[in-house]
């Protein structure tokens, strides 16, 4: 005897539709949306150099190739005693330095520039250098719009080493301006550093270096191959965005 149920005529057997819910684990997930690159450093950019050499009191900058809202800094690295004069519109920060019998006096000034400045640039007065005429150094970013003081120091040997310190969010690359009251001496950039400048007349030397790139926080900077002797004295400026 048979127990299978016979099939009607004309009908059709058919397999049992799975229902899946949306989200279920049938169902193929799409591939995850890719993280967004990050943007890449900015950094400021150099745009000129001008050395003022055998400076008595007074000097005035030349700003040819520069820009409409490029920003200047103005660095007088021995004033003898005195402080130079202000300048309008120009933000100046005076340093009193040396360990010796004589006081010296470092200056500088920032701006950022206008189309009246470039084509007719200010001089500034009250260096007070007289016969021991110096060094004036004026460098010139883009991509920036303030620099701060962020480390400074004096030294007498053969190293000059400045403190480091902590970035800021608006960091765009630091320049460092650098005066020895010997002349004799040739100092090294720090390592990593781009020179800009080194210049003597009369009884002292300048320079400038910046770093246009990321600066690892509270990493000191030092400049070496001084003559020891006399005192050195230096100044970190961060560019800010």
């Amino acid at each position: 005897m048979s127990h299978n149920r016979p099939m009607h005529k004309g009908m059709a057997y058919s397999r049992p539709v799975r229902s899946f819910r949306p989200g279920g684990s049938s169902d193929p997930s799409p591939d995850p949306e890719p993280e967004p690159e990050p943007d890449p450093p900015v950094y400021a950019t150099h745009v000129l150099t001008h050395i003022g050499d055998g400076v008595n009191t007074s000097y005035t900058p030349d700003f040819t190739g520069a820009s409409d809202g490029d920003l200047a800094i103005v660095f007088a690295g021995y004033c003898g005693n005195f402080a130079p004069d202000d300048e309008a519109g120009w933000t100046k920060v005076v340093r009193a330095w040396s360990t010796d019998w004589y006081s010296y006096v470092s200056a500088f000034y920032v701006k950022v520039l206008t189309a009246s400045d470039i084509s007719s640039p200010p001089t500034f007065t009250g260096f007070g250098m007289g016969l021991n005429a110096g060094v004036v150094l004026t460098e010139v970013y883009r991509g920036v719009s303030n620099c701060a003081l962020r480390s400074s120091g004096v030294e007498s040997g053969s190293t000059l080493t400045l403190g480091g310190f902590a970035k800021s969010a608006a960091y765009r690359g630091l320049v460092c301006f650098v005066t020895d009251r010997d002349p004799s001496g040739t100092p090294a950039d720090p390592v990593g550093w781009t020179s800009r400048a080194t210049e003597s007349a009369g009884i002292v030397m300048s320079s400038a270096s910046d770093l246009l790139a990321d600066y690892t926080d509270s990493s000191s900077i030092a400049w070496t191959n001084f003559t020891p002797g006399y005192d050195q004295i230096g100044v970190v400026l961060e560019l800010l965005e």
